[in-house]
């Protein structure tokens, strides 16, 4: 089988290595945020968005894959949902791989909002506030000095840095 498999977790990468084991041809593709992606040898590398639907469709068909397999991080809706869409448009099967998504403390305070801003706007004057969104959005931390951050990131936002208040970001992380 051709297998293309959207990437994003340590899971993709355990699957890639599993079915490249198994001798099917297998291409992982990344949203590109990580600049060194472990990748088992036998796999082809994809990193970069495409833009939506049409385009994995395009690509899709053009790699003549016979199989697609969506093991994205589970927060990652939009991808997903592009990735279902272009599997229905195209006849090719689809697996989603799932992990779940983190759980909710029994004390911590979670609040779901619809973007960043709406985030700042509701978190209270000293809010300790994690961020997991990924680099999407970071440039809006500046707006509420008055909150102490942790980021969760893979990799340091290199060319926020500058913008981003010290207490933000610790080096080496905790």
């Amino acid at each position: 089988m051709k297998i293309w498999i959207f990437g994003g977790t340590s899971e993709a990468r355990e699957l890639a290595e599993l079915l490249g084991d198994l001798s099917h041809e297998i291409t992982i593709s990344f949203a590109g945020r990580t600049p060194s992606p472990i990748l088992p040898e036998r796999t082809h590398i994809r990193s970069g968005g495409f833009g939506g639907v049409k385009e994995l469709c395009t690509y899709i068909r053009q790699n003549k894959f016979t199989f697609l397999l969506d093991a994205t991080h589970p927060y990652a809706g939009i991808m997903s949902a592009r990735i279902v869409k272009a599997a229905t448009l195209t006849g090719v099967p689809i697996l989603r791989f799932s992990r779940p998504p983190w759980p909710q403390a029994q004390n911590a305070n979670w609040v779901k909002v619809a973007s960043f801003n709406d985030a700042l706007n509701v978190s209270e004057p000293g809010a300790n506030i994690l961020v997991a969104s990924g680099h999407k959005g970071l440039e809006h931390i500046v707006k509420r000095p008055d909150c102490d951050f942790l980021v969760r990131l893979i990799v340091p936002p290199a060319s926020l840095f500058q913008k981003i208040p010290p207490y933000c970001w610790r080096d080496p992380p905790l």
